[in-house]
């Protein structure tokens, strides 16, 4: 993700990816949409990766072109403190520590508008259904919820996640 994110490096069109080319503008707008009330980011980062493998699941490419691996939190953007420093460089977003009761909360809010307009109307319904779904889920909730798929269970730590697992998705 970040030699395409942030150097524009040769495209390679795989399962990876979702056989699509990384798209910075939807990656931009797909956070503004989740995050356009403060959010925290173990909560986005799910809602990304539903948004994608869900997408994929139906039309067989992913929207954004984003890289996603096994951590132990879930599945997640790959290098995705990258993207977000990059967002938050860009004044994109607003990304925020804070500390409440001994714990490490990251709240991402938006900064900027989402643009609808870079989306078909395939890609915003799908958006919708995963707001919809995860919107009374906290971090813990949907952690819990993503650690069911097999493609938080069947790779190793660390690893990519093929798109292949977005076809065993059944609970959106």
């Amino acid at each position: 993700n970040t030699k395409q994110f942030l150097f524009n490096s040769e495209y390679l069109p795989n399962e990876f990816n979702g056989y699509t080319k990384i798209c910075k503008e939807k990656i931009y707008n797909i956070i503004l949409y989740f995050a356009n009330k403060k959010i925290l980011k173990t909560k986005l980062l799910k809602e990304m990766f539903y948004a994608d493998f869900l997408y994929y699941k139906n039309y067989c490419k992913s929207i954004t072109g984003l890289e996603y691996a096994k951590l132990p939190f879930g599945p997640v953007p790959d290098q995705f403190e990258s993207i977000l420093n990059e967002c938050s460089i860009q004044n994109i977003i607003n990304y925020k520590v804070d500390f409440i009761n001994q714990y490490e909360c990251h709240n991402i809010s938006a900064i900027k508008k989402f643009d609808k307009s870079i989306f078909d109307k395939e890609e915003l319904e799908i958006l919708k259904i995963v707001k919809e779904k995860f919107e009374s889920f906290g971090s813990k909730e949907i952690v819990e919820f993503s650690h069911k798929e097999n493609a938080f269970i069947s790779p190793e730590f660390g690893e990519k996640i093929s798109y292949d697992y977005s076809f065993d998705i059944n609970s959106i």
